[in-house]
Formats: structure tokens, C-alpha cells, sequence
């Protein structure tokens, strides 16, 4: 209590006036170039002065009005050598500059830290930014991708419409040549039939006793001579409405899919080259050849198989070289109406397509040529699909729809054709 008590006396009669303004105020601060001691208000206003913006102060310590000298890491706090040899001179201490310096040091630090983060996060935003600008890019690109496939795929329809009314038109007029030369038939039967009767009206009053009876076996020989023509009606031709499910429309479009899933023989692709394959695969790019893709498929060697309504193409991995282009059946009735296609191990491809209202399954071999894969009985006018499982075995699926059920086919043949099973649902 003794030494505390000294202490409090001794703070009393050390302090010091400001030498500027000279009043009793309280002195917290020294000029080392003025050699003053300054209260707070003269220690704001020091600096403003011209001659004295560049002096050092330092501030004082309030017990004993001394400059800082060092640093006690153990009290948190800066001392002047009065409190050294009073109360801290068996602490952890420090000079003050050196403290200040590995001050400088914490913050230089923690500055260059910051200014690391504000790097990564800059990045971050262009990265940002640049993916947003992609994103509309490719927005726009795709909107355009997409009209011109609904260009092409209305192209097609009106084609395939006018072809089947050609074709349905061909047959009816077929039909109608047919009957009409029936109906031609039947006409003169008709009227050789009346000629006759009118010709034994008006002969048979004319006939004597002797004559008549030679007339009414002449007249009955003449009518059984003429015996009525019979000739089948041939069904009236019917079409029948497509399935019409949107599935298949959008197959025809096309389907979005992130580029970094889109793989190549050297690894994947980098970006731009990415885009460009998807551009080309997914929506059915087209060549100079003008193809009007209905299905593709990958084969093991990465080359492309494209169908359309006439022919199968081979493609080159980046959609950039035909290959081979294999014609499928011509039977002089139009083209293909629906196909899809898959590839075997072999890297030959198998199409399942409705031509004129006949089922076929082909094989187009890498050499060039087509080959019946298996002859598919019965006929089923719908047609789901086909692949190839991992034991390369080619499932398709088809069947037929009347008012009363639904039928439906599901067919498993080997890599050469063979039947192995057949599944039928019936609903």
C-alpha cells in the first residue's frame, strides 16, 4: 500500500505542461525534432503546421510522462524506463521499434493475404462473368440450332406427306384401273344381256308354227351363253394415324447435355472442340450431302453411323468425312418412313426401319455393303426402338394396336441374325 500510495505522489509531481499552449492539461505525447511536450488538442494540430508535418511523435507514458521505450508481452502494454525499473523489470519485455516492426510485419502479412484472396476471388467473378456470357452464346446458338431443325424436320414432313400421297394415290389408281376394267365387263355383259331379250321380243310374234321351235331353243342356247360376270370389290385403302408422341419429335431435334460428358479417344476434348462435336452430333449436323439424319450411333472404333430416308452413312469421329454411303432397299415405293439404328462389336451397323409400310432389319457392313440381318415376321406397323446389349445381342421392339387390344412384340436375335427369344405382351 506504501509503495502504491508513492507512486500515486510521484505521477502528481511529474507532470508536465504542454509547451505550446501551456496549459495544465494532461501531456500523452513529445516532438523528438521540437524537443516538446504536447497534450492532445496541440498534437492535432502540430502536423497541420508546414515547417512541422514531417516531426516524429511518440506518444508518452501517461504514469510518468517518458517516451515508450519498450514492450511488455506479458502486461499487453508499452512502458518508459521509469516503469522498466518499477514494476516490469522481471517481464517478458521488447523494445518499443521492435515490437512496431513485427507490428508492420503481422499486418504487411495479413495485407498479403487479403490481396491473395482478392485475387482468387477476382478470378472467380471473370470466371463468372465469362461463363455467363457462354451461356447465353451457347443460348443463342442452340435457339438457332433448334429453328433450323424445325426448318428441316418440316422440310421433311411436307416430303414424306407428299411422297405418301403419291404412293397412296399410285396404288388407288392402281385399284381403280382394275375395277374400271371390270366395270367395263360387266357393262357389255349388261348390254348384251338386253340386246338379246329385245331381240327375242320383237322376233318371237313373227314366228310361224313350224319355226318356233327352232327359235325358243336358239334363244335359250343364246341366254345360258350369257352368264353374269362376278368380280371381287378390293378394300378401300385407309390411313391410319400415326402415333404422333412428342418423344420422337424431340429425338428428331435434338437433346442438351454438358459438354465435359462428351468423350474422345485421346481423352476428352477440350472445350471448343466440345462444342463444336456436340453442335455437330447432337443436332444432326449436316454436310454439304444434305443429310436429313432419322438416327445415329457411336461404333467401338469412335466413327458415326447416320440414317436417313434413304441412306446409311459412315462418318468420320468429328462428323467431318463420309465415309461410306450405303443405300437402303429401294422397292420404287418411297422412303424411309421411321429407323433407328445401333452398332455391333464388329463395327458393322444394324438398322431397323419401316419402308412403305414394310418392317426390314439390315446390316451395313464397314466394307460397303447391305445385308438382310433376319426377315421379321409378322408385320407390326409400330415400331419402339432397338439396341444392342453388352453380349452384342440386338433387341427391337414393335407391335400393332386394334380397338380391342394392344400387341406387343419384343425380339432378341444374336450378332449374325438368329432368333434366341421372343417376348409377346398383350394388353
Amino acid at each position: 500500500m506504501a509503495f502504491a500510495s508513492s507512486m500515486i505522489e510521484v505521477k502528481k509531481t511529474i507532470i508536465k505542461h504542454c509547451d505550446l499552449c501551456e496549459d495544465e492539461e494532461e501531456v500523452n505525447w513529445f516532438c523528438k525534432n521540437c524537443n516538446q511536450n504536447l497534450c492532445d488538442r496541440c498534437k492535432k494540430i502540430h502536423p497541420k503546421i508546414v515547417s512541422f508535418k514531417d516531426h516524429q511523435l511518440i506518444s508518452l507514458c501517461q504514469d510518468h510522462n517518458e517516451p515508450f521505450s519498450f514492450y511488455c508481452r506479458q502486461c499487453d502494454n508499452s512502458i518508459c524506463s521509469k516503469c522498466l525499473s518499477l514494476i516490469h523489470k522481471e517481464h517478458d519485455l521488447i523494445e518499443i521499434s521492435v515490437y512496431q516492426s513485427e507490428l508492420q510485419d503481422r499486418l504487411h502479412d495479413a495485407l498479403t493475404e487479403k490481396e491473395t484472396e482478392n485475387e482468387q476471388i477476382k478470378s472467380t467473378l471473370d470466371a463468372i462473368f465469362k461463363y455467363e456470357e457462354e451461356c447465353k452464346k451457347t443460348l443463342t446458338e442452340s435457339f438457332a440450332i433448334i429453328d433450323e431443325r424445325r426448318k428441316a424436320i418440316r422440310q421433311d414432313v411436307d416430303e414424306e406427306c407428299e411422297e405418301m400421297k403419291t404412293w397412296l394415290k399410285t396404288i388407288t389408281d392402281q385399284q381403280m384401273k382394275g375395277v374400271s376394267e371390270n366395270k367395263r365387263k360387266v357393262e357389255e355383259r349388261q348390254f348384251a344381256y338386253y340386246e338379246t331379250v329385245q331381240t327375242v321380243k320383237r322376233q318371237l310374234p313373227l314366228q310361224t308354227t313350224t319355226t318356233l321351235s327352232q327359235f325358243v331353243k336358239t334363244s335359250i342356247c343364246d341366254f345360258q351363253s350369257l352368264k353374269p360376270l362376278s368380280y371381287p370389290i378390293p378394300r378401300i385403302n385407309t390411313f391410319v394415324v400415326g402415333r404422333g408422341n412428342k418423344k420422337y419429335i424431340r429425338e428428331m431435334i435434338g437433346s442438351y447435355s454438358s459438354t465435359d460428358d462428351i468423350p474422345c479417344q485421346s481423352g476428352r476434348l477440350n472445350k471448343e472442340n466440345a462444342v463444336l462435336k456436340q453442335l455437330q452430333i447432337v443436332s444432326m449436323y449436316e454436310l454439304d450431302a444434305q443429310i436429313r439424319c432419322r438416327s445415329i450411333c457411336t461404333s467401338p472404333d469412335g466413327n458415326i453411323w447416320i440414317s436417313d430416308k434413304s441412306f446409311v452413312y459412315k462418318m468420320s469421329p468429328d462428323c467431318s468425312t463420309i465415309l461410306l454411303k450405303i443405300p437402303t432397299r429401294d422397292n420404287g415405293m418411297g422412303s424411309n418412313l421411321s429407323s433407328y439404328i445401333a452398332c455391333l462389336k464388329s463395327g458393322d451397323a444394324v438398322l431397323f426401319y419401316d419402308k412403305s409400310f414394310h418392317i426390314y432389319l439390315d446390316k451395313f457392313t464397314s466394307d460397303g455393303r447391305r445385308e438382310e440381318f433376319t426377315r421379321l415376321l409378322p408385320y407390326f406397323p409400330y415400331m419402339y426402338g432397338m439396341t444392342v446389349s453388352k453380349q452384342d445381342e440386338v433387341i427391337i421392339a414393335a407391335g400393332e394396336k386394334t380397338r380391342r387390344r394392344f400387341y406387343k412384340r419384343i425380339e432378341i436375335f444374336s450378332n449374325e441374325g438368329k432368333r434366341l427369344n421372343s417376348i409377346s405382351v398383350t394388353k
